[in-house]
């Protein structure tokens, strides 16, 4: 399973120190003809929580998401200093 494309779509403050984020990333699976690429979405509470799949419940693969976020994260960072 290789991940790619990570995008939040919703953050939720649930309490005064966690928020629950949503976001979409692709899933690549398989190899040459059976390679399957879909949109999933995935959730995680934070501070503590570990991401995973809306829809089956299964967790993500270890720190791949995390590098993904980071990216997002600091990319959205500097496009907001690369505004006028």
């Amino acid at each position: 399973m290789k991940l790619s494309n990570f995008k939040i779509i919703c953050e939720a403050k649930t309490s005064e120190y966690t928020k629950d984020i949503f976001a979409e990333v692709t899933v690549t699976t398989g190899f040459l003809f059976w390679k399957k690429t879909v949109v999933r979405r995935i959730m995680v509470s934070k501070p503590i929580g570990m991401w995973f799949f809306i829809d089956t419940g299964e967790a993500t693969p270890l720190f791949e998401i995390e590098k993904l976020e980071r990216a997002y994260e600091a990319q959205q960072k500097l496009n907001d200093y690369n505004r006028p």
